[in-house]
């Protein structure tokens, strides 16, 4: 239609990108994006939920070498220490949560190979980050960002038709809608479906506004936010060294912040 094209021609005049560029970004970005998706699901599969938490939140320092190279990240005594900071308090809250929880009862037979993969997600995902910031440059518009994340959105689709028909038909992973009659099966699947949509468009922005790695630490807040949670929704009083591991991180991104003031 015609808005839809001059929104287009809008936000690729806005950012200065020509067209060519934006759609090859958005078909880079998606393969880089899906690549890291998949080797999580991977990962965490075959090893423990503490270990693959611990090793995603590694992200963190790929997105931070990442930026030195090809962002020219300033590199400062406290931006280091407010990214260990934050780093060691997620490790704390989730080897407190891993505890007091039952996966340590489970064998994992193939956990370093899945802890290699957990490893690899984490370096993708601050790939895809760095690539993005890279690809729609400093003056990115909302319209530029939100075109990227559409094509993002069209470049997974034709990627996934002929896996997703291929692994139905063989069998291999047959597809099925939940039962109709399954209400709170479809609200959880609507709710998670929504919700990783706003998580990743807030990060999308928050890379394009201000910087990948600025994002992750501010990323790295969901988990001593979960805790709160925990204790408001759930009354679950959390151990020492969860709220050690919450303030930790809480300190790092205060000073994180504080050091991309100076």
């Amino acid at each position: 239609s015609s808005s839809s094209s001059s929104f287009v021609a809008y936000a690729s005049a806005s950012s200065g990108l020509s067209w060519r560029h934006l759609t090859r970004s958005g078909n880079i970005l998606a393969l880089v994006f899906n690549a890291a998706n998949l080797c999580w699901w991977l990962g965490v599969t075959m090893t423990s939920v503490t270990s693959s938490n611990i090793l995603y939140q590694t992200a963190v320092i790929f997105v931070f070498i990442l930026s030195v190279f090809s962002l020219k990240e300033t590199v400062t005594v406290l931006k280091v220490c407010s990214v260990l900071l934050a780093f060691v308090g997620v490790c704390l809250v989730v080897l407190a949560d891993g505890s007091s929880g039952s996966d340590t009862s489970t064998v994992y037979t193939h956990a370093v190979i899945g802890d290699l993969i957990m490893l690899l997600s984490a370096f993708l995902w601050a790939l895809y980050q760095c690539l993005f910031k890279y690809l729609i440059g400093d003056d990115a518009t909302a319209e530029t960002v939100s075109l990227v994340s559409g094509l993002m959105g069209i470049s997974t689709a034709v990627y996934s038709l002929p896996v997703f028909v291929f692994l139905h038909f063989t069998g291999l992973e047959t597809f099925s809608l939940p039962p109709i009659g399954e209400p709170k099966l479809w609200f959880i699947i609507l709710a998670q479906t929504f919700f990783n949509t706003v998580l990743n468009s807030v990060v999308n922005f928050g890379v394009a506004y201000i910087s990948p790695l600025f994002t992750q630490v501010g990323v790295m807040l969901l988990l001593p936010l979960s805790v709160y949670a925990d204790i408001l929704v759930m009354h679950i009083i959390p151990s020492i060294t969860a709220i050690l591991g919450t303030l930790l991180v809480l300190v790092g991104f205060l000073s994180f912040t504080a050091s991309t003031e100076i």
